[in-house]
This record gives structure tokens, C-alpha cells and sequence, in this order.
């Protein structure tokens, strides 16, 4: 039935001249993903009343000119930042919040004409700046987020993997550190593959609490806590064969990706950007013939 029914191209609303997924009241936005209110913005994701953006995640809101910034909103000219908030000409800046004319600062509030969290008078910072981005041009860093190996993390322990998959080796070469920690097996009472849980919840004794259940997709092991086992009990759910990652991936892929595909629609044959992937099967309508088609 699934495949069969008929899908819209994208999910967005009352939106003009944008391309991407789940958008609303947007105008001019290209290859954006969950955002509202924005305009004139390309590359951008979870992003609420932008404005001129470009490569921007998460946050973006009531900002203007900002580019390569994760989480960081409010304010104006604010490039390659993390965390941050309320900024006016700020760059290269981590967890700083109230502030304006800071260059490489990390965790300051309410401050201005900063380097390195140094404090300079105004004419020595519009000295300095300038020659410390010619400086960076040079070796080829001006215009780049940070340096991925900065990272505390590895690729695969981060959300990037969730929307944008890399095998060990791609993630590698392309810069990325990469985790290869296993979380060691429980010390438990018993170990029980999920193919011998109980079929309801009745079933299940209370020293479930003291095993471990091995995943049945990745043999991952994983335990039930009390306040699940209550809650399962309570709402008659049988106990989850699948260790909790596995859970979060399966409930991702049925989200389309963030990806863009050019194909036709299935109806009229006019040329559509959409997040169904050209492998997809699912009969896919531009949106006049969805539109038609529904009412």
C-alpha cells in the first residue's frame, strides 16, 4: 500500500523559488532542510528566520550574513562559529555570547574588540585582523571551518554519521577522527539472545533486570532498566529485540535523507528536486499534480 500510494515531491509550505524538504514560509532557499521564515539561504538545516546564510546548522535564528556556523543565531556577519549567540562581526568563535568584533575567542560574554580572548582598543583590532586573514589565506585556512581533527569526537559517535554516512576509511581521508571503542559486555546474571524473550509482557520475570538481551540484528547487548520494565508492563508492550541504537537507526530510515535527486514526476513528467532517491519506487507527483490528484 505504501508503495502504491502517492507522495509528494517535498513536504514544504507556502514557500517561493526553494528547494530542499520540510520548509516553511520560506523564499529563496536552496538545498535547506527543516527550516521556517527564512530567506535567501542555501545549505542550510534546522535554521528559523535566517537571512543571507549559507552552510549554516541548526539555530540561524533572527541572523543575517552568517556563514559555516553551527547552533550560533542572533546577530550580524558571523562566520565559522560554534554555540553562540547575540553576535555582531564575530569569527572563528566558540560559546560566546552578547558580544561583537572577536576573532578566535572561546566562552566570553559581553565583550568587543577581542583576540584570542585578548582585549585590544578598536584601532589595534581593525590593525590586526586584517593581517592575521591575509595570513590564514595564505596557508589556505581563511574560509574553512575548523580542522575536523580538533574534534574530541570520532565521526561515527557523532550525528553526522546519522545523515551523512561514511565508511571508516572515507571518514578517514577526508580528515575525520574515528571512534573505535567497544563498550565492554555487561557484567550480568545471564545472557539471552532476543529470539528467547518471552512473546508478552506477562511472561517476563522480574529478574530481567539482572540479563542482558543480545540484539538480534548486531548482537549488541543491552539491558532493561526498572522504569522500562515498568512502563512496559503498564502500557502491555512486549520487551524491544533490538539493542537501542539499532532503534534510533531503524526509526531514521524512514526519513528521506538530506539529499537532493533531479527526477520526473510520475504524473506529468516535469523535472522536480526531491529527497526520493531515483532508486526509490514510491510514486512520486511535483506538487500541481499532488494537489490535483488529493483534492
Amino acid at each position: 500500500m505504501f508503495q502504491s500510494a502517492i507522495h509528494r515531491f517535498s513536504q514544504n509550505m507556502k514557500c517561493e523559488n526553494c528547494s530542499g524538504d520540510y520548509l516553511a514560509n520560506c523564499a529563496n532557499c536552496h538545498e535547506c532542510f527543516e527550516a521556517t521564515e527564512c530567506q535567501d539561504c542555501k545549505f542550510c538545516d534546522s535554521n528559523k528566520s535566517s537571512k543571507d546564510a549559507y552552510d549554516v546548522l541548526g539555530h540561524g535564528q533572527r541572523a543575517e550574513l552568517i556563514l559555516e556556523t553551527v547552533a550560533t543565531g542572533i546577530g550580524q556577519m558571523i562566520a565559522f562559529c560554534v554555540l553562540s549567540a547575540d553576535l555582531n562581526n564575530v569569527f572563528y568563535s566558540i560559546s560566546c555570547h552578547s558580544c561583537s568584533n572577536l576573532f578566535g575567542c572561546a566562552g566570553l560574554r559581553k565583550k568587543q574588540y577581542c583576540i584570542f580572548n585578548k582585549q585590544y582598543s578598536k584601532e589595534e583590532y581593525e590593525q590586526l585582523v586584517p593581517q592575521m586573514i591575509e595570513h590564514m589565506r595564505q596557508s589556505h585556512e581563511w574560509g574553512e571551518f575548523f580542522n575536523p581533527k580538533t574534534s574530541h569526537f570520532g565521526y561515527n559517535e557523532t550525528l553526522a554519521i546519522e545523515y551523512f554516512p561514511l565508511a571508516r576509511e572515507e571518514a578517514l581521508k577526508d580528515g575525520f577522527n574515528w571512534s573505535d571503542y567497544l563498550a565492554p559486555k555487561p557484567q550480568v546474571e545471564q545472557m539471552i539472545p532476543a529470539s528467547k524473550l518471552p512473546e508478552t509482557i506477562a511472561e517476563v520475570p522480574d529478574r530481567i533486570l539482572d540479563w542482558a538481551i543480545e540484539c538480534e540484528v548486531t548482537s549488541k547487548p543491552f539491558r532493561i532498566v526498572k522504569q522500562e520494565l515498568d512502563f512496559y508492563r503498564k502500557m502491555n508492550i512486549s520487551l524491544p529485540r533490538r539493542h537501542p541504537d539499532q532503534r534510533h537507526h531503524d526509526r531514521l530510515v524512514w526519513r528521506n535523507p538530506r539529499k537532493l535527486w533531479v527526477r520526473k514526476c510520475d504524473k506529468c513528467g516535469v523535472e522536480i528536486k526531491t529527497t526520493y532517491g531515483l532508486d526509490r519506487q514510491e510514486k512520486i507527483f511535483c506538487e500541481e499534480c499532488y494537489q490535483k490528484a488529493i483534492f
